[in-house]
């Protein structure tokens, strides 16, 4: 049961439809499995063997899908990290998940000081070409084998983990998206998110087994979006509310048309009711707010149709997939009643990469503790009504504050560093949340505002840097 076989299986079938669109590149289905399997060959010919782990450092595009398709192919742990984080966020990864190898991207290289301290290719020196014409059968896995290894904060001890998501388990999350959000051969879904993140992998797949074509987008381009959208029918796309409402700001009737749209799914944050209706009037098209975790995969939307309910997370999208809220004794609460959301499906993680004791902390008799709390209308509808994790949330990024605060104290002349989110107000009805440092300064030490956003800019991935510092003597 390895995740790419039914990829395998389609570019059999349909071998010159269009699998990738990235920039000006266009991927078909031969050639994107070509490059996945010439990928899987080249890690075993480094002596790469099944549950060997590879860490990618790659940003969004058709390299990142063709080495973390190869690397699962090969029935390797592939470990990616977002093409955002700094050297701080990039070394603990390699400190703590013990990679063998190392792909990055050339530029996203040049931001380590002093260079990666592990074995490191290139992605563009990896066998990525067209017209390979290479077609080996994936590594034959069962299916409780490690696939991918997704960073996730949850407990706030200034550091994440690493959930290990099995090919059973991608599997899952493929085949119960695929039917519930309508995918079907000849789809065109455009990601603007992170690829390695399960939201976006929760498309992705369901997209490459049904013969999709999957577009790569750039989301600081909110223009530029819906003209890719109106010219290629886009037909899926998931989402976070604040690029949704980028969007509805500089829609132009006339000029932009998504009556091709199927499903566009807003998650990672809360999507409050007004501003549901008001972007969803406005684009003309339909949105549909979904909830999941990385330790589960999205799991839980409200469906296209008639039942979507502004104002929820919407309901299970598969048979096999239970959620329930908690009691502060861990009891299920009664419905209406306000407490911890736990969630059970077959797609949740093996757990946390050598962390058992971890994993034993966010599972508890088969149930995955959310750390949101909300609530179960009567029709079995989930609503949020707020983090309980000591996690701060900015536009569908988790941030730790102990990271950050941790990475502000390295600095020379300070003291201590206290960093908290904070909700300022905003016209769009969709909560603003900014990160703000209170900073203890040593009195002998020159150090200003700027001083702390740079260090952090260094070390940091950008949406951490703090918006707001408050330096005290």
């Amino acid at each position: 049961m390895n995740v790419t076989d039914p990829i395998r299986r389609v570019a059999r079938r349909q071998p010159r439809d269009p699998a990738v669109v990235d920039g000006d590149r266009v991927a078909t289905y031969d050639e994107l499995w070509s490059a996945v399997t010439s990928v899987a060959r080249w890690f075993r010919g480094r002596n790469l063997a099944p549950g060997d782990r590879v860490l990618l450092w790659i940003p969004n595009g058709f390299s990142f899908l063709a080495v973390h398709l190869g690397a699962m192919a090969a029935g390797l742990l592939s470990i990616p990290i977002k093409a955002e984080n700094g050297p701080a966020e990039f070394h603990f990864a390699v400190a703590d998940a013990a990679p063998r190898l190392l792909i990055a991207d050339r530029a996203l290289l040049a931001r380590l000081p002093e260079g990666p301290p592990l074995d490191c290719v290139a992605v563009d020196e990896l066998p990525l070409a067209a017209g390979l014409c290479v077609d080996d059968e994936p590594e034959p896995v069962g299916g409780d084998h490690p696939a991918t290894a997704i960073y996730s904060y949850v407990f706030g001890e200034g550091r994440p983990y690493a959930a290990v998501l099995t090919h059973a388990a991608l599997v899952f999350l493929a085949e119960s998206c695929g039917p519930f959000f309508l995918y079907d051969r000849g789809d065109r879904l455009l990601v603007l998110l992170p690829m390695l993140h399960v939201f976006a992998l929760g498309n992705i797949l369901p997209a490459l087994y049904c013969g999709a074509t999957v577009f790569v987008g750039n989301p600081s381009r909110p223009r530029a979006i819906l003209d890719l959208m109106t010219a290629h029918r886009i037909t899926h796309m998931p989402s976070v509310p604040q690029i949704l409402d980028q969007l509805a700001r500089v829609y132009v009737p006339g000029r932009h048309d998504l009556s091709a749209i199927k499903e566009i799914t807003s998650g990672a944050d809360f999507l409050p009711a007004a501003t549901h209706e008001r972007i969803e009037a406005t684009l003309r098209a339909p949105i549909f707010q979904g909830y999941g975790m990385t330790e589960t995969c999205p799991l839980i939307s409200n469906p296209p149709g008639g039942d979507n309910r502004f104002g929820t997370l919407g309901i299970a999208i598969h048979s096999r997939i239970d959620f329930r809220i908690a009691d502060s004794t861990g009891a299920e609460a009664r419905p209406g009643t306000v407490g911890e959301i736990e969630l059970r499906t077959p797609g949740a993680m093996a757990g946390y990469l050598g962390a058992p004791e971890a994993t034993s902390r966010l599972v508890r008799d088969g149930w995955v503790r959310s750390g949101d709390l909300g609530w179960v209308d009567d029709r079995g509808y989930l609503h949020f009504e707020r983090l309980l994790k000591p996690i701060v949330n900015i536009s569908g990024n988790k941030i730790d504050p102990r990271e950050v605060a941790a990475t502000i104290e390295k600095m020379e002349g300070i003291e201590s560093a206290t960093v908290s989110g904070v909700t300022v107000p905003s016209p769009t009805g969709i909560p603003d949340v900014i990160l703000k440092a209170d900073v203890q300064v040593d009195p002998r030490a020159s150090v200003v505002e700027r001083d702390i956003r740079a260090h952090c800019r260094t070390w940091l991935a950008p949406y951490k840097v703090p918006q707001r510092v408050e330096l005290r003597p």
